[in-house]
């Protein structure tokens, strides 16, 4: 085994759903984490304290002191092709595709080229704590190929597919639905559920797919598809008609996604991307949180890439939360979304949304250890912040798991308070370390 000592923290269920949040996260002030080095899988987590007494003989591996460990961010929607395009200024997004982005995806038929951009990508990903992403490609199966050979190497949990465009696209970006097809095919049989790679069936979106599944962005998108299929009173009835709806999908932005849609998203228990960063940029909408935490939609966090400003989750629930604020007229009832909303989107609430919360997003037993360590502070206003919170703590926090007792909501508060602080200055140099399958990421 190898161990992990640090303050720890995890989620065991959404932090919204629960009236008290009664078992909802763990979290040690002086923790420690075991992992078993031959599967990669997590032994144990507890409080150092009480792990020392069992295991007598500990040797710790790596001591992190006064940092953060919490499970791997995961990124629910993210473009690696766009990523030598980033922050480009565009007036909307048909625009921006058609001068930026078209004219780079073209370039990845060359699979020496898609290798490059895919080794740069994934190292950036890493260096901001994101373990795990549900990745859009281009049509070119050269891309698919490079991003799950150098994913495989780093042993990451990648999720990818060749994107599926046959209309109102670059005639060089367009292809048949047979050749979509057998491509993805052969895709599938080489890379699905191989070591840690998983296939993922992904149309851009209804414009530029016959039948097939999109992703709402804009106000113009949707009046595009709504032209494009007049006899479809829903857009989740474009999916459905073409099998591509289940627990698994995964839709992303929704900021134009009406009641009936959002009640078809519960229901069927969709997953959701929220993009906040983006829809900022390209002034897309407002991602209607509260509706979809009452209605229990599966979402979590997506960076989007490259059409927004950072690889770094913390930037992105940055304005995620500014996205809560602004949303909600009535000032007086105001409900800002926590810091450990945030934080459960960001890992437990991203695995749900990709149907892997069976394999991460925990310290609990058996699950896979890809997991980050943070810095409470990185720069002098930071850390004046962070000693004038402790100043405030009335005792220290040790095992948060019991939401009954009487010092839960004071304990809570201060979590809260430190954990916020991470959330809204944070970014790419909060992270201290990055670690797939136990093993530390180069930065």
């Amino acid at each position: 085994m190898i161990s992990f000592r640090a303050r720890i923290l995890y989620f065991n269920e959404d932090t919204c759903f629960l009236e008290v949040q009664e078992d909802s996260l763990y979290y040690y002030k002086d923790g420690m984490l075991f992992v078993d080095q031959q599967s990669g899988f997590v032994v144990k987590c507890g409080q150092y304290s009480e792990l020392a007494a069992e295991y007598l003989n500990i040797v710790i591996d790596e001591q992190f002191i006064d940092q953060l460990i919490m499970p791997g961010f995961i990124d629910c929607h993210t473009n690696y092709p766009q990523t030598e395009i980033i922050c480009t200024f565009s007036t909307d997004l048909f625009a921006w595709l058609n001068t930026y982005t078209f004219p780079k995806e073209e370039q990845f038929k060359d699979f020496q080229y898609a290798r490059k951009i895919s080794q740069f990508y994934l190292n950036e990903l890493l260096k901001n704590g994101t373990t795990t992403a549900l990745v859009m490609a281009t049509i070119h199966p050269e891309s698919v190929q490079a991003l799950f050979e150098e994913a495989a190497k780093l042993n990451m949990r990648i999720i990818t597919g060749k994107t599926l465009m046959d209309r109102n696209a670059p005639e060089f970006l367009c292809d048949t639905p047979e050749l979509a097809y057998s491509d993805s095919l052969n895709l599938i049989q080489k890379y699905h559920n191989q070591g840690r790679c998983l296939y993922s069936i992904t149309p851009r979106f209804s414009p530029t797919s016959t039948k097939e599944q999109f992703k709402l962005e804009s106000i113009e998108q949707v009046e595009f598809a709504q032209s494009l299929y007049p006899e479809n009173q829903s857009d989740i009835q474009i999916f459905e008609q073409s099998n591509l709806v289940d627990k698994k999908s995964v839709f992303a932005h929704c900021v134009m996604c009406p009641k009936s849609e959002s009640d078809q998203l519960s229901n069927l228990q969709c997953g959701v991307a929220f993009c906040p960063t983006s829809n900022f940029c390209y002034g897309a909408g407002i991602f209607p949180y509260h509706e979809f935490v009452q209605k229990n939609v599966n979402f979590g966090i997506g960076s989007d890439v490259g059409g927004t400003t950072d690889f770094s989750l913390l930037k992105t629930l940055q304005d995620a939360y500014k996205v809560v604020m602004i949303s909600q007229k009535d000032t007086k009832n105001r409900k800002p979304m926590t810091s450990l909303e945030g934080f459960y989107r960001a890992t437990l609430g991203g695995c749900k949304d990709l149907h892997l919360e069976d394999k991460l997003g925990k310290f609990e037993p058996g699950y896979e250890a890809d997991f980050v360590a943070i810095d409470w502070f990185t720069n002098d206003i930071q850390k004046l912040r962070y000693e004038t919170i402790e100043k405030r703590s009335g005792k220290p926090l040790n095992h948060l798991n019991n939401y009954k007792t009487s010092t839960f909501q004071s304990d809570k508060t201060m979590l809260e308070q430190r954990l916020f602080g991470i959330m809204m200055m944070g970014d790419q140099y909060s992270i201290r370390a990055t670690y797939i399958i136990y093993k530390k990421m180069g930065r």
